[in-house]
C-alpha cells in the first residue's frame, strides 16, 4: 500500500487543480469577448442609417490599407481579392479613389465583399459598377468558416472589423486557407491604445505619479467613470471592448502560418465639442462597445465622467473641446509559396 498524502495537502492540491482548470476554461480562445448577435445589429443600424459622416476612421483604414498594398503587391497580372468585414464598401471607394487611368493596386481585377450583416452587403450590392475591376457581395461571418474554396484569393483585406471578432486566431487561419501561394494578407483593426483617454477616465487615480503630471488631475480622475459608478452602483462594470495588443499581433499571424509578417501602428486623434458627442459618433458608426452582460449606466455617472474628460483631456488649442485618440494597427502577412525550394540543412559529423 503506498503512502497518501496528508488531508490538508490533498485539499490544497484539490483547489489548485480547480483553479487551474477554470484558468483554462476562460482564457481559451473560443471564449466569447463580445456579444456577437448585439454587434450585428449596430453594424445593421449604421449601414441602414447610411453613417457616411461619421465613418472618416473606417475611411482612413480603408485608404491605409490600400495604401500598404499598392507598396507591397505588384500589377503584372489581373488578381483576385476578397474585402473581409466590408462594411458599407469604405475599401471599395478607397480602390477607386487610388485607382489612376486604370492602375487599380496590387493588380485587383475583381473584389469579393462579405459581411455578417445582410444590410452592409445589400448596401455594397447596390452601388454602381466600380470603376477598374469587378465586385461581387456575399453574406459571411468573420467568426464562422467562410464560404470559399482554399486558395480563392491573391489578397485579402480588412479595413476596420476584425477587433470585433471573438475568435482572432481562428479568423486569420481562415484567411490563411482562402489565400493563394504568395498572397498577401493586410488588415487593419482598432489597437489596444483607441479610446485611452476615455479609459483613463474610468479608472480612479491612484499614486502621486499623476498629481506631478499635472496639477488637479487627480482629483478629476476620481470623479471618472468608474469612481461615479462605484459611489452609485456598489460596482464597476467594463465599458470599454479589449484590443490586441501590438506585441501579440504578430505571434497571431506567425500561428496562423504566415510568414514575412510586418506590424505597425499609426495613431489618429479626432477633436470632439464634448463627450456626448464622441458617444454618439461611435454609435452612429457601429462602433459602441458590445458586452456581453449589458449593464445600465445611470445619468449621474455618465454627466460625471463627461465632466472628468473634458478637464484632463482638453483638444490641443481649444480648451471647450476634448480630444480623443484612435490607435490602427495594420497587419500584412504572405501565404507561402509551395513552390520555395525547401531550407537546406546542414549535416553533422560523418
Amino acid at each position: 500500500m503506498g503512502l497518501r498524502a496528508p488531508p490538508l495537502l490533498r485539499a490544497v492540491r484539490a483547489a489548485r487543480r480547480r483553479r487551474g482548470l477554470q484558468l483554462t476554461r476562460t482564457t481559451s480562445s473560443q471564449a466569447p469577448v463580445f456579444d456577437r448577435e448585439l454587434k450585428l445589429r449596430h453594424r445593421a443600424r449604421a449601414a441602414a442609417e447610411d453613417a457616411a459622416g461619421v465613418a472618416y476612421l473606417r475611411e482612413a483604414a480603408a485608404a491605409r490599407v490600400v495604401g500598404r498594398l499598392r507598396d507591397v503587391a505588384a500589377r503584372e497580372e489581373k488578381k483576385t481579392a476578397l474585402d473581409l468585414g466590408c462594411g458599407a464598401g469604405h475599401l471599395r471607394a478607397a480602390l477607386e479613389a487610388d485607382a489612376v487611368d486604370g492602375d487599380v493596386a496590387g493588380g485587383i481585377a475583381t473584389l469579393a465583399q462579405c459581411d455578417a450583416a445582410p444590410e452592409a452587403v445589400a448596401a455594397c450590392a447596390s452601388r454602381a459598377p466600380a470603376a477598374g475591376f469587378a465586385t461581387t457581395a456575399v453574406v459571411a461571418d468573420e467568426e464562422r468558416p467562410l464560404p470559399f474554396d482554399d486558395a480563392s484569393f491573391d489578397a485579402v483585406l480588412s479595413s476596420g472589423s476584425l477587433h470585433w471578432v471573438n475568435d482572432l486566431p481562428g479568423a486569420l487561419r481562415e484567411v490563411r486557407r482562402v489565400l493563394r501561394p504568395d498572397g498577401v494578407f493586410i488588415g487593419a483593426l482598432a489597437g489596444a491604445g483607441t479610446l485611452g483617454e476615455l479609459q483613463y477616465c474610468r479608472r480612479p487615480a491612484r499614486g502621486r505619479g499623476i498629481e506631478r503630471r499635472r496639477p488637479g488631475v487627480r482629483v478629476a480622475a476620481r470623479a471618472g467613470l468608474a469612481a461615479a459608478e462605484e459611489e452609485r452602483t456598489g460596482g464597476v462594470a467594463p465599458r470599454c471592448s479589449p484590443a490586441a495588443r501590438l506585441a501579440d499581433c504578430g505571434q497571431l499571424l506567425h500561428q496562423a502560418g504566415f510568414r514575412l509578417i510586418t506590424v505597425d501602428v499609426e495613431r489618429v486623434q479626432v477633436d470632439f465639442g464634448d463627450a456626448f458627442l464622441l458617444l454618439d459618433d461611435l454609435q452612429r458608426m457601429g462602433e459602441q462597445h458590445a458586452p456581453l452582460a449589458p449593464a445600465p449606466l445611470g445619468r449621474d455617472a455618465l454627466l460625471a465622467a463627461a465632466a472628468a474628460y473634458q478637464h484632463m483631456f482638453p483638444a490641443a488649442g481649444d480648451a471647450t473641446a476634448l480630444r480623443a485618440s484612435f490607435e490602427m494597427t495594420f497587419l500584412i502577412g504572405w501565404a507561402p509559396d509551395t513552390n520555395e525550394p525547401a531550407p537546406v540543412r546542414a549535416r553533422g559529423p560523418g
